[in-house]
């Protein structure tokens, strides 16, 4: 279809056109702002930061199924989630079924980030065990990560603590002290 444009000469697609295409803009916009939310999210996660994903809430309404499944994974809402709509690093965690068994798919999980990204989502639902917040450490601690690394040497302070371990604790603590120190310029 062809439509007037502006000096009344015809122009092939005028209006229509710059109207799709600016509402095409407007859904890839939607779509990246999406995905750099979430990735946002999990990044919190990984850290434990108490941000919460309001910013992904906000685009809620353009994700697709698999998305709103993402978030929900990512702070802790764990309950009705199906595994399949997850990425599939955290398929197994979700189908671990007991903690145990969810801590255990959480180490064996291959990329560094996602394995933290599991981790900080267990916590937030209360599904992280000591032996998972040693994973966390770890894989922090080898990846250089110093954020992740301090949130979890503080969650295994406060285990240590809760057990009444003060030679752990004291432990901890100087890692802690060890890994805050700023770094050389």
């Amino acid at each position: 279809a062809r439509q007037g444009g502006a000096g009344g000469g015809e122009q092939p697609g005028g209006v229509a056109v710059v109207l799709r295409a600016a509402g095409a803009a407007r859904a890839e916009d939607a779509v990246a702002h999406r995905d750099d939310r979430l990735v946002r999210c999990a990044l919190a996660a990984a850290s434990l930061s108490d941000e919460p994903c309001a910013q992904f809430e906000a685009l809620r309404g353009f994700a697709t199924e698999e998305e709103r499944a993402y978030a929900q994974f990512l702070v802790g809402g764990w309950q009705d989630l199906r595994a399949r709509d997850l990425p599939e690093p955290y398929r197994g965690v979700v189908r671990g079924g007991n903690e145990a068994s969810q801590n255990r798919e959480i180490g064996r999980i291959e990329d560094p980030v996602s394995r933290l990204v599991a981790a900080g989502a267990a916590f937030r639902a209360g599904r992280l065990s000591p032996a998972g917040v040693a994973t966390a450490i770890d894989t922090a601690s080898a990846q250089g990560f110093r954020r992740p690394l301090l949130a979890y040497l503080n969650v295994q302070a406060k285990l240590a603590e809760q057990a009444g371990d003060t030679a752990a604790l004291e432990t901890i603590r100087r890692r802690i002290e060890l890994v805050s120190q700023p770094l050389p310029d």
